[in-house]
């Protein structure tokens, strides 16, 4: 009977363990389970900080856009009186006040033939040289010539007086060409 006693305590221990056996290995599979849920509650998790750091994101800026338009309606109902409003727009001129091309090219023609007037006759009056006998007689007296010397001119100094009358000559055509077509340029373009 001990033995029978015996037999059936360690029939019910067996019982027991492999009971105890099934309850570790179904808590192994639950646990099992849940770590292989760990990647999808990862993904879940993610998604939800995204949407929440999104919301956020979207409250501040309409907090912001409140707090201006809050502002901006505090301003304008301060400043009322002080408001300007543009009654008569300004017109423009139909062609530019400043500068006047054409007055200012008769202008500089007339400042360049007074100014080049006023320096042949600064030249003329400086020029100590006698040429003719009216001007020795102004200079020595009437009555004091006895002699008169013609002009005696080498053919050098022919020469040189005609070239250097040309070329006087072909310097006044050719600033005169010069002042004209800046002239007719001006009165054109302007």
């Amino acid at each position: 009977m001990q033995i029978e006693t015996s037999l059936k305590a360690n029939e019910m221990e067996i019982a027991n363990a492999r009971a105890e056996i099934k309850n570790v290995n179904s808590q192994v599979g639950q646990y099992q389970s849940r770590l292989n849920l760990t990647p999808m509650r990862e993904q879940q998790l993610a998604a939800i900080i995204r949407n929440h750091e999104q919301s956020q994101k979207n409250y501040d800026e309409l907090l912001k856009k409140s707090q201006q338009s809050e502002l901006a309606t505090s301003l304008e109902n301060q400043q009322q009186g002080e408001q300007f409003k543009l009654i008569d727009p300004a017109s423009l001129p139909q062609r530019p006040y400043f500068p006047d091309r054409s007055k200012m090219a008769l202008i500089g023609i007339g400042v360049g033939l007074a100014l080049g007037v006023v320096v042949a006759g600064l030249v003329e009056i400086s020029d100590l040289h006698v040429y003719t006998e009216g001007q020795v007689k102004e200079i020595v007296g009437a009555t004091m010539m006895t002699v008169g010397v013609p002009s005696l001119w080498t053919p050098s100094e022919i020469h040189t007086r005609r070239r250097s009358a040309w070329m006087q000559a072909a310097v006044g055509m050719a600033l005169l060409l010069v002042v004209s077509s800046v002239t007719a340029f001006t009165f054109l373009r302007g």
